[in-house]
């Protein structure tokens, strides 16, 4: 992999939400490590720099992870580790309005993002990875293979959508229809969609957030609900073992 091939680090609960930025990112050739939301970034961050090891480009993080003030976390990472660039996320919220945004900033993220929905999947993905390249030092933007994954993705959708909508309508044969139409849900945030809607894109592992333990295999992981956060890097980084030529976090060299 490239020295100047950028990382990002990604904490996503919706594992929808975040199959999308998993795969589009990946289509413009930016690595994505993805962590599960109990994960201690404030530790990892930490035991990075004891480590001597170079952080990642950029933070992807869901504002609304259990245990998880993102403002507060901002504020912290930008007397700590000023150069560090991050990008909040809400998953269920359609629109950002411009004091939310606003304050996010004054916070000390780079921006504030909503949640992507199926009616909108492809401009409000576009729009949302245009701005995430942009604060990766405008990072090259390829058009032509953002809109071949995005493509994909919202013929995937839009096949279940339809099965989802047909079984229900079967199902109006046998009992009344409830107050909610079985088509209101392709209005919701794109979390009203099966979870097994969507694959990952060019990978050949679960679609499970990517853990990756220091031996290189993916860890177990059950469930996306924290119960209590778990020891992060139980063993401490070898800085020996980084290359200058490289970059490592958790067993993963990229």
């Amino acid at each position: 992999m490239a020295d100047s091939q950028k990382l990002v680090l990604m904490v996503q609960a919706s594992r929808l939400q975040g199959l999308i930025w998993q795969s589009v990112l990946k289509s413009q050739q930016v690595s994505v490590i993805w962590e599960s939301p109990d994960t201690n970034l404030t530790e990892n961050l930490d035991q990075l720099k004891a480590a001597g090891l170079i952080l990642p480009d950029l933070l992807l993080i869901d504002m609304r992870s259990p245990n998880f003030n993102p403002y507060a976390f901002c504020r912290w990472c930008r007397e700590q580790y000023p150069g560090l660039k991050i990008v909040l996320t809400n998953d269920v919220q359609e629109g950002i309005s411009l004091s939310e945004r606003q304050w996010a900033v004054n916070q000390g993220a780079s921006d504030l993002l909503p949640a992507f929905r199926r009616a909108n999947l492809v401009s409000g993905v576009a729009s949302s990875v245009k701005r995430v390249l942009e604060i990766l030092d405008n990072h090259p933007f390829n058009n032509g293979a953002l809109i071949s994954v995005l493509l994909t993705m919202k013929r995937e959708l839009d096949s279940r959508a339809h099965a989802k909508s047909s079984l229900q309508n079967g199902a109006t044969l046998l009992k009344p229809a409830s107050a909610k139409s079985a088509y209101s849900a392709l209005d919701d945030p794109l979390d009203a969609m099966p979870n097994d809607t969507l694959q990952p894109c060019n990978e050949e592992s679960s679609d499970r957030p990517v853990d990756l333990s220091r031996n290189g295999n993916q860890a177990d992981d059950s469930s996306l609900e924290p119960e209590t956060p778990p020891a992060i890097m139980n063993e401490p980084v070898n800085p020996v073992t980084a290359s200058r030529k490289k970059r490592r976090y958790r067993g993963l060299f990229y």
